[in-house]
């Protein structure tokens, strides 16, 4: 299989890369517009993401969504991805299960890179696993600055659930302006290779596609060695016998695993699977069982005893990649999840949430909702994000239909209801705030969410409670804020008259004066033109409010 496009980056299907998972994964750049016809039906995507396709049922779906020009992707040892934009500025990106990133399609929310500040555009990208290359590159990323003429390097460290890149010294640069690196793969003698598409000319329309400088013919593949460190020796791995081939899986080469898994899916279970259990048997740390767990899932032969050692693994990167391939549809798969979301490790728990939205169900989100009692980071925050509003309408069905019983002001409501849409929120407010009137302090998340996602009936509570003195001051103040949004953001009032507004207009605090003020404005209450007239007139009215009131009336 091949990528395939035109000379404009942005309009490319590229970057095929079999996972360890056996699944093949390809990349499709922001203007291509894709509907694939599969045995399980239409797969649609039209903007940047990830396809993974599974060759033994022909089932494809979206993975990643997002970028601009997503021209690399790899894996770790532990199988995560991570990915370059060839038309973004935002580095390397670290890719989340069913995440989206920076794109130019709609998106309510995108997730940050793992790359700090802005950068240039990258194009391909590797992870060294090589002994060609020294200990301490061991697990650095390697992209193609190809604007700049030059070959990049990060470090790549743990932050939280997530990760952090770290710039190193280029690994090439150059002042010839044809040098384009495009892609960089490790090969089987272990050197990097590089491949240079070698012309001046990258942009788009802005240079006629006649210009002679465009260069259509030449085009160059650079090999980097280590000085006086011989190469690996090249192995035909079809030659190799099956035994052989999986001790290649925990080769310090990640070209040899690559292609000796390759090789060993090929040759199919039934030639595989008895040697790889007595594989297994012998090999019992956790890098060699992580390695046995992705061919029993490349051969769609999941192995409930191998996920219950590597779950428990001291490694807990381990522990995260098991999670992630765990079966959802496994008897036990909850229960195991439930427990892994109060994990030690950050990245586990992560793991943990996004795969509890592939489980639909009210106590899949209760048990992902639980990783709140644990501290919290962006990425946690943004999978929890996922996971709630892919459980969404199962959970607003059980709260509607009195089957689910939530406890006002818990920190679990309150990310539920702030993560849905505001529509979604709006279908079942009303019903919590009939439960307990909202404490006179303002303490929890409905005044926001009133004026976000509350009807003309929850605004009207809202008013009542403030203009019948049911709020101290700085509730009363987000209130008066609340109900303003909501009439110039959703064009939303609250039912019934309005009149009680004016005894705001008498409140001994200045701030509160002014919101009311400001809240005749955004409802255009005209009968309170001679009450707006008489305080700008009043020399006493002090200068904030005096603006207010000139506000309310323009």
């Amino acid at each position: 299989l091949s990528g395939f496009g035109t000379e404009d980056t942005h309009h490319n299907l590229h970057t095929l890369h079999w996972g360890p998972d056996g699944r093949l994964y390809f990349n499709q750049a922001v203007y291509t517009r894709t509907d694939t016809e599969t045995p399980s039906g239409v797969v649609r995507l039209r903007a940047g993401g990830v396809f993974r396709f599974d060759p033994r049922d022909q089932q494809m779906d979206i993975v990643y969504r997002g970028w601009n020009n997503p021209w690399g992707h790899q894996f770790d040892s532990y199988g995560q991805s991570f990915l370059s934009d060839g038309a973004g500025n935002l580095g390397i990106s670290w890719a989340v299960p069913g995440a989206t990133y920076q794109t130019y399609a709609p998106a309510r929310r995108v997730l940050q890179s793992i790359s700090p500040g802005t950068y240039p555009k990258f194009c391909g990208l590797e992870i060294v696993h090589s002994e060609q290359f020294a200990a301490d590159w061991q697990g650095d990323i390697i992209t193609g600055d190809f604007r700049a003429n030059r070959v990049v390097r990060f470090k790549l460290t743990d932050q939280g659930a997530g990760y952090l890149t770290r710039p190193m010294p280029d690994l090439l640069r150059t002042t010839a302006d044809t040098f384009r690196p495009v892609d960089m793969k490790l090969g089987p003698d272990g050197a990097l290779y590089i491949a240079d598409w070698s012309n001046r000319i990258i942009q788009h329309g802005e240079v006629d596609f006649r210009d002679p400088r465009r260069d259509k013919v030449h085009g160059r593949i650079w090999r980097v060695t280590a000085k006086g460190r011989p190469l690996q020796p090249r192995i035909d791995f079809t030659r190799s016998n099956t035994a052989a081939l999986l001790d290649q899986l925990i080769s310090p080469n990640v070209y040899n695993q690559e292609q000796a898994r390759r090789v060993l899916v090929e040759r199919g279970a039934d030639a595989v699977l008895p040697e790889l259990t007595k594989w297994k048997n012998i090999h019992s740390d956790e890098r060699s069982l992580l390695q046995a767990m992705w061919l029993y899932e490349a051969f769609n032969q999941p192995q409930a005893g191998l996920f219950t050692t590597l779950l428990a693994a001291a490694d807990p990167g381990v522990r995260a990649a098991a999670v992630r391939a765990l079966p959802s549809d496994a008897q036990d798969t909850p229960q195991q999840l439930a427990r892994l979301v109060t994990d030690e490790n950050p990245r586990v728990r992560l793991e943990a949430v996004r795969a509890l939205g592939l489980i639909p169900s009210v106590a899949s989100l209760d048990a992902a909702l639980s990783v709140l009692d644990r501290p919290m980071d962006p990425f946690l925050d943004y999978a929890l994000w996922l996971t709630v509003n892919e459980e969404a309408q199962l959970w607003l069905d059980a709260v509607k239909g009195g089957k689910l019983k939530v406890v006002e002001n818990d920190h679990r409501l309150a990310f539920i209801l702030n993560a849905l849409k505001p529509e979604q929120t709006g279908e079942v407010l009303g019903q919590l705030l009939a439960q307990q009137p909202i404490p006179r302090d303002g303490s929890g998340p409905w005044i926001e969410l009133i004026g976000s996602s509350g009807g003309p009936a929850e605004l009207r509570q809202l008013f009542d409670q403030v203009t019948g003195g049911g709020f101290d001051n700085q509730a009363a103040i987000r209130s008066l804020t609340a109900l303003s949004q909501a009439a110039l953001q959703r064009k939303t009032v609250p039912t019934g008259d309005l009149a009680s507004l004016a005894t705001l207009l008498r409140s001994s605090n200045l701030s509160i004066r002014a919101s009311a003020v400001q809240l005749i404005g955004a409802w255009k209450l005209s009968q309170f033109s001679a009450d707006l007239l008489t305080l700008a007139g009043n020399p006493d009215t002090p200068a904030d409010e005096r603006l207010a009131v000139f506000n309310a009336l323009r």
